[in-house]
């Protein structure tokens, strides 16, 4: 069965800059939500818009029922934290959030690849495609990565971006 991403989507007001915010959550079941106020919330990531009207955010992760099969049973399938698209770009995005250890990563990549694959054809609809990991902790990309980003783009042709600012989507 196809979802429908889009039923989830929310217009994002044109401003300059927006902050996605991953709820300190204990239970981990609330998704991630766009904030416009850098003291009122912790910002995981930040994204350029520069004041664009043509900006929409779907909350993926805790909020769009994605499962898959396994062992005949259907279980919630571990997917990216969010999505961003404009008219020509579609953006999918996971935050991690002080996330220790060297694992990170690949299960970053993982969520991601899966989302993309939720997300089929529709992909096909959009000339830019990327994705980000926002990891606050580790905020920038280290050469060591670059094998990861590799895998990635070969086995998704999307490209894969590590970096806490998400730059304007075109």
């Amino acid at each position: 069965m196809q979802i429908d991403f889009y039923q989830y989507a929310s217009p994002i007001s044109p401003v300059f800059e927006f902050g996605l915010v991953d709820p300190d959550d204990k239970n981990g079941k609330k998704p991630v939500f766009v904030s416009y106020d850098k003291n009122a919330d912790k910002w995981n990531a930040t994204v350029i818009c520069n004041n664009r009207s043509d900006y929409s955010f779907i909350p993926v992760d805790n909020n769009i029922p994605l499962v898959k099969k396994i062992n005949g049973r259907n279980e919630t399938a571990s997917v990216c934290d969010a999505m961003l698209y404009s008219t020509k770009t579609v953006c999918f995005i996971e935050l991690k959030a002080d996330k220790k250890g060297n694992n990170w990563l690949s299960k970053a990549a993982e969520q991601l690849s899966k989302t993309i694959e939720f997300f089929g054809e529709e992909l096909k609809k959009y000339e830019r495609k990327r994705a980000y990991v926002c990891n606050t902790r580790r905020p920038f990309t280290a050469t060591s990565h670059k094998i990861v980003q590799q895998q990635f783009i070969q086995k998704n042709k999307v490209l894969l971006r590590i970096n806490t600012i998400i730059e304007e989507l075109k």
